[in-house]
């Protein structure tokens, strides 16, 4: 079971975490809100084998309206 929850923030950079003891994963995601700079590092054991996957950048801002959750919703199944 994939857990996430944020564990602080701090002048606008908000840090995640994800472990799942299951499949050894974890996983760190850092993202500053001002700059819209992130930082993403995730570590486990796959087909017995160690990985770690690591990425930085920076967040476009999105010029496309949010649907709401009805909106997106009436367009499942259809």
């Amino acid at each position: 079971r994939r857990v996430l929850f944020r564990s602080d923030a701090a002048d606008g950079v908000k840090h995640y975490v994800s472990e799942d003891p299951q499949t050894q994963m974890k996983a760190d995601l850092s993202v500053n809100t001002q700059t819209r700079e992130f930082f993403y590092t995730e570590s486990g054991v796959k087909d017995g084998k160690a990985y770690v996957v690591k990425t930085h950048g920076w967040l476009k801002a999105s010029t496309e309206q949010v649907a709401s959750p009805a909106t997106a919703a009436s367009g499942i199944g259809g």
